[in-house]
């Protein structure tokens, strides 16, 4: 019996209560202002013509801007703001991103990002985890931003201070 209750505590610990809804909107907003991959590389499946009636065939390869799209002002009002509001309902409750073609924080279509899950998780918990246990400070410091294939900050300028509990 004592390992039967052991095992329970074990999948109590393994659950993961979901994220509060203000967390989730700042998330996604910054994966918005800042994709990690500013281009996603496609290639067509079937011809396309643009509107300006150009034919590109089937089997070329095409290269997404997802920071562009996710930059677009007609979707994204004030869309170099920081904004987590733009991600809550009236009652605060998280909104799905429902911009088709507009957020692509895990890719998109067949190439999705297969972990995607486990990364959301794993953001969350880290993120609850450091607001919870410290108040975070910026700098005045200006963000350096490496631009490779993927994005990301070359430093980053912010001083944790132990929360007293």
């Amino acid at each position: 019996e004592e390992e039967g209750e052991e095992e329970e505590e074990e999948e109590e610990d393994a659950d993961i209560a979901p994220a509060p809804d203000l967390l989730v909107a700042t998330i996604r907003e910054s994966q918005r202002l800042q994709p990690i991959a500013p281009l996603l590389p496609r290639r067509l499946e079937t011809n396309y013509r643009t509107q300006q009636n150009v034919l590109i065939p089937r089997g070329s390869r095409i290269f997404v801007p997802v920071h562009l799209l996710q930059h677009d002002p007609v979707v994204y009002p004030d869309p170099f703001s920081f904004l987590p509001e733009r991600w809550l309902d009236n009652d605060g409750k998280a909104l799905s991103p429902s911009s088709a073609g507009h957020y692509f924080p895990f890719g998109g279509g067949p190439k999705f990002c297969v972990g995607m899950q486990l990364a959301k998780k794993e953001l969350s918990m880290v993120a609850r985890c450091l607001l919870e246990n410290f108040t975070v400070e910026t700098t005045k410091k200006k963000l350096k931003i490496n631009d490779w294939f993927v994005t990301g900050p070359a430093s980053v300028h912010v001083t944790l201070r132990t929360r007293q509990k």
